[in-house]
């Protein structure tokens, strides 16, 4: 295969995170979050908005934010930093929020809308050195701004840095306004001694060394053919103050978010919104390349907020999905981060219009103008219309013109291992094995983009369980698959599903509870695994209601889940159907993977499970 190039570009990385935020969650869990959410929509977000930064991940308690100045980035640090402790005034000091923070300048691997390498690392790494309440910038970030900012700097010296081989040089900002940093005597720069350092020295060419296998899959390839998204400002049509606050706080929440779709190149919001009409904005859009452009308006009515989101074509400006949402003018903290689930929820997850028209759109091509990503939609049309065979077909076709997609042997993989678990396959190992030799050719595959990685997290999540037995290769797949998109309600759900069989259960409910409340209306299987993880939890009853949403629930686990819950007749005619419908059905069959090589969920859940079904008759 021919390798593909990483695409690079310089970047001022902010690395930000709440200092003593497993205490504080420790101390009122549901007050941590509200205070945190409260802080990240009505500061953080509007924050780096002003300057001109673009939030690439927020990772719980942390956020890395990408600015393509070193002078935004810090200037954008310090404005936070002074709002944050503006916001602690009156707040008792066990409960305030203060954040430390990391800035770099370097080079970094650009991925869809992630970004990896040393230039992210090494902000990171800061963020970590940085005291509560301060900001730490390398030198990279000290040298472009130290003429152009009033904040003075603390030359802290070099300092290693974990898993960077070269010392950091570090500088901190300072309280003194325009303060120029003094050399300081090598005893306070905490220089480490001789013998010392070249231990760390080896300690860090070990650990690179170790890690380079990784580097080969660092997913590199920007975008893969996926579509540009544009987010503009919700339009106050009312006038009214408190809509302009609901308005920005909706815009945050919903770029926020929908920034973590891997369905998506990027996610951007235009520039000037201050003092651009909404028309050209859609201009500054459209001039970017995106591709698609969501808006939306505010509306007070008697005492009602009416919001209209609409997503439209950015080239013929055709309207591709829209919704009405209503809500009591009073109580509206709570609006923003529900609206924005359900946008995510409706344009960002597998299911979304764009992935409709995008695939629409692909059959118009002539045959020899297809494209990676046309071969990629056209396969999933083609499983809607023929089934999964059809799909391989396509997606084998698009192999042969594209020898090194990942996406394509991906899908092709799933397919596999869809066939295997719901009977389709006739020797369900086989196509186990072959899903699993191609998810082995997709790791040595160069430049995969933010959704190819994705995918592999995700569909080796249920393989390293269906090939290998490997529970805690399951879960460290299915919390990679929810880290890259966290508001995905369908990974969500299928992740839950994997994670109950490995024992994850509290995990497995969150997330399956999540993705019904995200998607209501999804499909049945949301409902199933939700069920599943109840049954596993210890909750019976909700098992049932939650099997009751499906119009086929599974006949093994609803008995399993009535002998629980005392109603062992009606699970012993379940079984009997069961019995009728296929005689061959066993105990064995039903607590296995498909083929019968491993067991299906580990020991602990797995013998309570083969017990309700020994009650309810099955043998």
């Amino acid at each position: 295969m021919a390798e593909k190039r990483a695409q690079r570009r310089l970047a001022a990385i902010l690395a930000a995170d709440v200092v003593g935020y497993s205490r504080l969650m420790e101390q009122d869990e549901t007050e941590a979050l509200a205070a945190l959410k409260t802080r990240w929509r009505n500061l953080m977000a509007p924050g780096v908005a002003r300057h001109n930064g673009r939030v690439v991940k927020l990772m719980g308690d942390g956020v890395l934010v990408e600015f393509a100045s070193a002078v935004d980035a810090v200037q954008c640090a310090v404005a936070l930093q002074k709002d944050f402790a503006v916001a602690n005034e009156g707040v008792p000091q066990d409960r305030q929020i203060i954040l430390r923070i990391g800035i770099n300048l370097g080079d970094v691997i650009v991925e869809g809308s992630d970004l990896y390498g040393d230039g992210v690392n090494i902000a990171a790494r800061l963020e970590t050195l940085a005291e509560p309440g301060r900001i730490f910038v390398s030198a990279s970030v000290y040298d472009q701004v130290k003429r152009k900012l009033s904040a003075g700097f603390d030359d802290l010296g070099p300092q290693v840095v974990k898993n960077i081989v070269e010392l950091i040089h570090v500088y901190r900002v300072s309280d003194e306004a325009g303060k120029r940093p003094q050399e300081r005597p090598p005893s306070e720069k905490q220089l480490m001694p001789r013998q010392k350092l070249l231990t760390v020295f080896a300690i860090a060419v070990a650990l690179c060394l170790a890690a380079a296998a990784l580097v080969n899959w660092l997913p590199t390839k920007q975008g893969n053919g996926l579509p540009k998204l544009a987010v503009l400002p919700f339009v106050n049509l009312s006038g009214e103050p408190e809509n302009d606050r609901l308005s920005l706080a909706i815009g945050a929440d919903v770029l926020l978010m929908l920034s973590t779709s891997p369905f998506f190149q990027s996610v951007q919001q235009p520039s000037d919104q201050e003092t651009s009409s909404p028309q050209q904005l859609r201009a500054i859009a459209v001039q970017s390349g995106a591709e698609y452009i969501l808006d939306g308006s505010i509306r007070s009515t008697n005492g009602t907020v009416k919001i209209t989101a609409r997503l439209v074509h950015g080239i013929d400006d055709g309207n591709i999905w829209s919704m009405q949402f209503e809500y009591k003018a009073k109580g509206l903290s709570d609006v923003p981060r529900e609206l924005a689930t359900s946008i995510y929820s409706q344009i960002a997850s597998f299911e979304s219009p764009i992935r409709q028209f995008q695939e629409a759109t692909t059959w118009n091509k002539p045959k020899q103008q297809l494209t990676e990503a046309d071969f990629h939609w056209r396969g999933h049309t083609s499983w809607a219309e023929a089934g999964p065979s059809a799909a391989r077909d396509v997606w084998q076709e698009g192999i042969e013109q594209f020898s090194d997609s990942a996406v394509l042997r991906l899908e092709i993989a799933y397919t596999l291992q869809q066939d295997a678990r719901y009977g389709a396959a006739q020797f369900p190992i086989g196509a186990i094995d072959t899903a699993w030799n191609l998810m082995r050719e997709v790791e040595q595959i160069p430049g995969k983009s933010r959704l190819e990685v994705w995918m592999y997290h995700y569909y080796m999540a249920m393989l390293s369980q269906l090939h290998e037995g490997d529970f805690e290769g399951t879960i460290t797949q299915a919390e990679a698959t929810h880290a890259i998109a966290p508001y995905d309600p369908y990974s969500s759900v299928d992740m839950a599903y994997v994670m109950t069989n490995a024992g994850r259960v509290e995990t497995a409910v969150e997330w399956a509870e999540y993705g019904t409340r995200a998607r209501p209306d999804g499909p049945e299987w949301f409902w199933v695994y939700l069920g599943w993880a109840y049954y596993n939890a210890g909750r019976a009853d909700d098992a049932i209601r939650a099997y009751s949403h499906s119009q086929f629930p599974p006949k093994a686990e609803m008995a399993a889940a009535l002998v629980r819950a005392h109603r062992t007749e009606e699970a012993k005619l379940l079984i009997k159907e069961i019995i009728q419908e296929s005689p061959s059905f066993t105990l064995r069959e039903a607590t296995s993977t498909p083929g019968g090589k491993f067991p299906l969920m580990v020991a602990e859940l797995l013998a309570p499970y083969s017990e309700d079904l020994k009650t309810a008759g099955l043998k």
